[in-house]
């Protein structure tokens, strides 16, 4: 355990103040009162600052800052790089978990916009946390290298996201192979194939007459129940026709082998909620 004590001053002053600076946290004693902080609970590092009366050292947990003053004059030079490392070691399973939980969303899910904003979002906040010392090559090897980690996905570019987006249909082309060969009579082409798997937070596929909509529309469906990621419930397919509908309730049935899912057209779906929320037609 460390000691950072009061300084001339503050001794003469009759205001001793005592910091110590243990594995586990932080412990004040001044003016009569103990404060006893972990290093997981401080936002940031201890901040040194110097004054004319000595240094000032304050610290700042998410409810609440601590600021003593009058401390020695070799206050930094001592313990500035030794609480720096303390915290570090007791915060950085915070980037871990935050990287964790960002290759999941890049390696299991299309990366949609949405996804790119809340990943950055959070990126910014927790490296804020870090001072400049850890995301140079000073800081501890294994710091450096998840810290610079979590800078990637700050500083990601447009070719990044293409690329991660790309990896992830190219897995799910192989993995899902099968499927979009004998889920119609003929075997889905690669754009179609593309259309299924593609799942940005809004998508326009342009298709002329004949091209395979319906085909897209059954095997879509059919995709996302494969591979969990939508339920029966989830799904609403529409239609501006009643004919179209019914080729494509009979399409679904026939190739997906379930009545679960049924089309149906913008009209009727108008008529069904205003049925539900009137009580009548």
């Amino acid at each position: 355990m460390k000691c950072i004590s009061s300084s001339l001053v503050g001794r003469f002053l009759g205001t001793p103040t005592v910091i110590n600076i243990s594995e586990s946290g932080v412990t004040a004693e001044a003016e009569n009162r103990l404060i006893n902080i972990p290093w997981e609970a401080l936002i940031t590092p201890p901040i040194f600052q110097l004054s004319f009366f000595g240094y000032i050292f304050s610290i700042k947990t998410a409810d609440k800052s601590y600021t003593f003053a009058m401390l020695t004059y070799h206050a930094k030079r001592r313990h500035k790089n030794h609480c720096d490392r303390l915290w570090a070691s007791a915060n950085i399973n915070r980037v871990e978990t935050l990287l964790t939980a960002i290759k999941k969303v890049t390696v299991t899910r299309y990366l949609r916009q949405s996804h790119v904003k809340h990943i950055q979002l959070a990126v910014n906040q927790e490296l804020k946390r870090w001072p400049c010392l850890f995301k140079s090559s000073n800081a501890p090897p294994i710091i450096y290298e998840k810290l610079q980690g979590l800078s990637h996905y700050q500083q990601w570019q447009k070719q990044d996201i293409h690329d991660c987006r790309e990896r992830y249909i190219k897995h799910q082309l192989n993995k899902h192979q099968v499927f979009f060969e004998h889920v119609e009579s003929n075997p889905l082409t690669l754009r179609q194939r593309r259309a299924c798997i593609i799942d940005n937070d809004n998508n326009l596929l342009l298709a002329g007459a004949g091209t395979g909509k319906t085909s897209v529309m059954v095997g879509r469906t059919g995709y996302l129940l494969n591979s969990q990621q939508a339920t029966h419930e989830n799904i609403l397919l529409l239609a501006y026709g009643r004919k179209a509908a019914n080729e494509m309730d009979e399409r679904i049935r026939d190739k997906l082998s379930t009545d679960k899912i049924s089309a149906t057209t913008f009209h009727r779906l108008g008529l069904n909620i205003i049925a539900q929320v009137e009580g009548k037609k």
